[in-house]
């Protein structure tokens, strides 16, 4: 009864969306997906989030863009917010390093994959590149974190049997669980790589690894070109292929200049448009603005 509007945090509450609306209260459904599969669902549920919503809240550019052309006909407003990152936690870690796992020394170069073992986020891509890169250049040194999801475990396995039979990635490449403390992660990292295969709705590692100052290689995919700058704050590489990966990491690996550059650029980047302050700001505004437009 006391309540003045009501937020949905995904689209997979339509039926909560509908009913805040029998009551003629003011309803945003903040959208975090870009559904593609299967294409009717997808569909279905942008247009009811729509039809029973004031407005749609998208966290990123791609987000936008995917829930419109998804969506049937509707004059429902859409606006971007991009996410924020609660930096704090980032710099809440043991003072252990992982780099020994990989057998780094200290003017090796770590580069790091993070994130869920599974078809999407592109480790085959990330194992093939590093192959190439190792065969060339004997200061590079590889650390991937994620498990798979409960019953895909065999997608983890395949990651490590592929470590173990390479010659030139075995004691050079480690896969770890993941590891909830992930600025442990990042502090063992020289250029962290965000190598998806298919859209990222935002790209959380990509935001926090220039939160802590590194340079990111992110795929030219869904919001990661709306992440990370090409040529300032990192480099942006053609999905799917690892000569175009394998090619940004060589670049990066012979200059410690331009990696420190990019870090720079990258936190500074982070500072103007990632930061969680100016994201609770955004949503306050926004809330302020539609909650005098019902009273009007």
């Amino acid at each position: 009864r006391n309540v003045a509007l009501v937020h949905s945090n995904t689209l997979a509450v339509v039926l909560g969306g509908l009913i805040i609306r029998l009551t003629h209260r003011p309803h945003v459904c903040h959208v975090h997906e870009i559904l593609t599969k299967p294409r009717v669902i997808a569909s279905l549920l942008a247009t009811l989030s729509s039809a029973t919503s004031t407005l749609v809240i998208a966290n990123s550019r791609a987000t936008a863009e995917h829930y419109r052309e998804t969506r049937f006909a509707t004059s429902t407003p859409t606006t971007v917010i991009l996410n924020g990152v609660d930096e704090r936690r980032l710099y809440d870690h043991p003072a252990v390093s992982l780099r020994p796992l990989v057998g780094a020394d200290p003017g090796d170069i770590v580069f790091t994959l993070i994130g869920r073992v599974n078809q999407l986020k592109g480790h085959s891509v990330f194992l093939d590149s590093a192959e190439r890169v190792a065969t060339e250049l004997t200061n590079v040194r590889f650390l991937i974190t994620g498990d798979s999801f409960a019953g895909q475990e065999y997608l983890s396995s395949a990651v490590d049997r592929r470590i173990e039979s390479s010659e030139i990635l075995r004691g050079r490449m480690k896969r770890i669980p993941h590891v909830a403390e992930v600025g442990i992660v990042y502090a063992a990292s020289d250029v962290v790589v965000v190598p998806s295969i298919e859209p990222e709705s935002f790209g959380l590692v990509a935001a926090e690894a220039m939160a802590m100052g590194l340079p990111v290689i992110a795929s030219r995919i869904g919001a990661l070109p709306e992440i990370v700058e090409h040529a300032h704050t990192g480099l942006l590489v053609e999905p799917g292929d690892a000569s175009s990966l394998a090619w940004a990491m060589g670049e990066l690996s012979r200059s410690p200049a331009r990696r420190a550059e990019m870090g720079r650029e990258g936190r500074e980047r982070f500072k103007r448009r990632f930061r969680m302050e100016r994201y609770v700001e955004e949503f306050g505004r926004l809330y302020e603005r539609i909650l005098e437009d019902n009273r009007g």
